[in-house]
């Protein structure tokens, strides 16, 4: 019972201290048992990410269906490079730091490529800001402070590298913003907080525009451009 309490609070310890919620390459292990981590595996309490399912298993991208049986067996493929984390089931009960909710979300085991809603006001915020730049190629664009203003604390290095465009599940056209977690969580708390106001609730569906999901989820080139772009560039 405390080999596996030892292997789990390693697993959870490297998550929670690593600079970008990694996982724990098994190869790394201070404490290491087959049978206790295909035990975890089965309780829902880890998961195993390779080379041979993913492109990058040192980052939870996404939230991968893997089957179980898959994970226990790269668990002992010295080939598959397995990397641990700590499912969110395992991580419930951690204490985030609710200041900065974002980061508290990837504490708590969410994908770093999940996606948060906001409301299209929170882009008002930066579009009236002579202190910003804003990219938007219709689909998706950025968000970061002009070349003079970069070192300004005041601005907290504010930067949202990718925002895509989406659309309320409703009869009438409503837009909405969606932004990685991963890109939230670096900003500061007051930041954070800023951004949390416009968060469109959980319960109301929304959907990402499909160039910003084939562009950025898929790795796929888009060649679509707004409307707009024409009359821009002139």
């Amino acid at each position: 019972m405390k080999e596996r309490e030892d292997i789990l609070d390693e697993i959870v310890s490297y998550y929670r201290e690593s600079p970008d919620f990694n996982g724990l390459p098994i190869y790394s292990m201070k404490h290491h048992n087959n049978d206790v981590l295909s035990s975890l595996v089965d309780e829902g309490l880890v998961l195993v990410l390779s080379g041979k399912e993913v492109a990058n298993p040192h980052i939870k991208a996404l939230n991968y269906n893997i089957p179980i049986e898959t994970q226990k067996r790269n668990i002992s493929a010295p080939a598959s490079y397995a990397v641990l984390y700590p499912t969110a089931k395992a991580l419930a009960q951690i204490d985030a730091d609710l200041t900065r909710p974002y980061t508290a979300l990837l504490e708590k085991g969410h994908a770093q490529l999940e996606i948060i809603y906001f409301s299209v006001e929170i882009l008002e915020r930066y579009a009236n800001n002579p202190q910003f730049r804003i990219i938007d190629f219709g689909y998706r664009g950025s968000i970061w402070p002009k070349d003079e203003n970069e070192g300004d604390e005041s601005l907290d290095n504010e930067y949202i590298r990718d925002y895509g465009m989406a659309y309320v599940d409703r009869p009438e056209l409503e837009r909405a913003n969606g932004v990685f977690i991963r890109d939230l969580s670096n900003l500061s708390s007051q930041k954070q907080m800023l951004w949390k106001g416009f968060e469109i609730n959980s319960k109301v569906k929304c959907k990402i525009h499909e160039g910003f999901y084939r562009n950025l989820i898929l790795g796929e080139w888009v060649t679509d451009f707004w409307i707009f772009t024409p009359f821009l560039r002139k």
